[in-house]
């Protein structure tokens, strides 16, 4: 394993990811994350099992692809009507 970077825990025990390796490994706002622990080590891993709409944040729900986005049925009717 390789160290990025050291982070202090917030009050609420929250961290920051860099955004250095956010972009090198494609994690976005609203991904979701899988967090794993082995005695005394903390691994995460982005789940790409768990997608969302890129529009309503509903996870689920059958998606379609649109460019780089999901987008859930619901959502794509309500553009086509606009």
């Amino acid at each position: 394993m390789t160290l990025v970077a050291t982070r202090r825990l917030d009050e609420l025990g929250r961290i920051v990811l860099p955004i250095e390796l956010r972009s090198k490994l494609g994690i976005k706002k609203k991904d979701y994350i899988d967090i794993m622990y082995d005695k005394d080590t903390i691994l995460l891993k982005k789940n790409n099992k768990h997608l969302h709409c890129s529009v309503c944040d509903e996870f689920d729900v059958p998606l379609m692809k649109l460019g780089e986005v999901h987008i859930c049925k619901e959502c794509a009717d309500k553009i086509k009507q606009l």
